[in-house]
C-alpha cells in the first residue's frame, strides 16, 4: 500500500515498512490457528468473536491481542492482508477490535462491512454500510456496497432509490448503471423488461474495460434470463488474471441458469484442458461433491 508519491521512500515510510515486516513476522504465526474459514463463504454467526473460539484458543489468542500495537493502520494493513489470503475469520476478529475502539470511523466500519460480506454475514454487513453513510452520507463506494446487497436480496425498491443517489458520471457509474438495468429487466412490466435487456446490451463496451465489470454484466444477463447471450459474450471477454477464469465463469453461469447438467459438463472438461493444475481440481470436485462424491475427493486428492 503506498503512503505518498515520492520517488524514494522516505525515512519515515522505510520505518513504516520495517515495523510492518517485524509486525508480520511476529503476528501471523500466533494468529494462524486461530479462526478458520471455509473459502468463499462461511455462516458462523461466532466469526471475529471470543465466543468463535475453542477453549485451548484463548491463552493464544489472548497472546495475539497482548501483541498488537497501537497504530490502527498497521491492523488495517494486517486485516487487509489476511483478508487475501482467505482468512477472513482473522481480519473479522481485527476490524471488530478496531470499530470498538473508534465506532464512528466511516472507513474501519466500510472495511468491516466488506469482511462481513465475504464471509457470508450479509445482515451485519448492512447494517455497517448503513452506519457508514449516516456517518458520511456522501460517500459513494458504501453506498453502491449497500445498493448491490439489497439487489442481491431482491429488495428492489430500496435498491432502485440507493443506486439513482449514486453520480452517474462518476467512478461507480457503471455500477449505478448496471444495477439500474437489472432491476428494469425484472420488473413486472414487460415494457421494463425489455428496456431493461436494452439497457445492459448497452454496456458491453463500458463492461470489456475490466474482468470484474464484465462479470458482473454477464451474471446480470444470466440472471435476466439471458443465459445464452451471456455465454456469447464470454467470447468478447477481456483478459483475465488466470487462464481459467472464464472457464470457472462459464461454470458458474450455467449453475445460476439452474442448468445443471451443463455446469457439471462444463466442469467435468476442466482437468484435461489444464492437467495437473491443482485449483482447477479442485474447484472441479466442488462442482460434482454433490453428484459423484468418489469422482470429487479423487479430485481432491490429485489437488492436493
Amino acid at each position: 500500500m503506498a503512503l505518498d508519491n515520492q520517488t524514494e521512500p522516505s525515512a519515515e515510510k522505510t520505518g513504516y515498512t520495517d515495523q510492518l515486516t517485524a509486525y508480520h513476522s511476529k503476528m501471523l504465526p500466533l494468529y494462524d490457528p486461530v479462526w478458520s474459514c471455509d473459502w468463499p463463504y462461511h455462516r458462523d454467526p461466532n466469526l471475529g468473536t471470543l465466543d468463535g473460539l475453542e477453549v485451548d484458543q484463548l491463552s493464544l489468542w489472548q497472546e495475539a491481542i497482548d501483541s498488537l500495537p497501537l497504530e490502527p493502520l498497521l491492523l488495517q494493513t494486517l486485516a487487509g492482508d489476511l483478508i487475501q489470503q482467505g482468512r477472513q475469520g482473522e481480519a473479522l476478529a481485527i476490524y471488530r477490535q478496531l470499530v470498538e475502539a473508534d465506532p464512528e470511523n466511516p472507513q474501519v466500519l466500510h472495511n468491516l462491512a466488506a469482511a462481513l460480506l465475504i464471509c457470508g454475514n450479509d445482515l451485519e454487513a448492512e447494517r455497517c454500510w448503513r452506519q457508514v453513510l449516516a456517518l458520511d452520507p456522501s460517500w459513494q463506494e458504501p453506498r453502491l456496497a449497500l445498493a448491490q446487497l439489497l439487489l442481491d436480496r431482491s429488495a428492489f425498491s430500496e435498491a432502485e432509490i440507493t443506486f439513482a443517489t449514486l453520480d452517474p458520471s462518476g467512478i461507480f457509474g457503471f455500477g449505478r448503471a448496471l444495477g439500474l438495468a437489472f432491476i428494469k429487466a425484472k420488473s413486472d412490466s414487460a415494457v421494463l423488461q425489455n428496456q431493461g435487456l436494452v439497457d445492459l446490451g448497452s454496456l458491453v463496451e463500458q463492461a470489456q474495460s475490466t474482468p470484474e465489470r464484465f462479470m458482473r454484466l454477464i451474471r446480470h444477463l444470466t440472471l435476466c434470463g439471458q443465459l445464452e447471450q451471456a455465454m456469447a459474450l464470454l467470447e468478447q471477454a477481456p483478459l483475465h488474471a488466470q487462464p481459467w477464469g472464464w472457464d470457472f465463469e462459464r461454470v458458474r453461469l450455467f449453475g445460476l441458469a439452474g442448468e445443471q447438467e451443463r455446469r457439471i459438463a462444463a466442469a467435468k472438461s476442466l482437468p484435461e484442458r489444464y492437467p495437473g493444475n491443482a485449483e482447477v481440481l479442485a474447484n472441479v470436485g466442488i462442482v460434482v461433491l454433490a453428484s459423484d462424491g468418489q469422482q470429487a475427493i479423487d479430485l481432491f486428492q490429485q489437488a492436493i
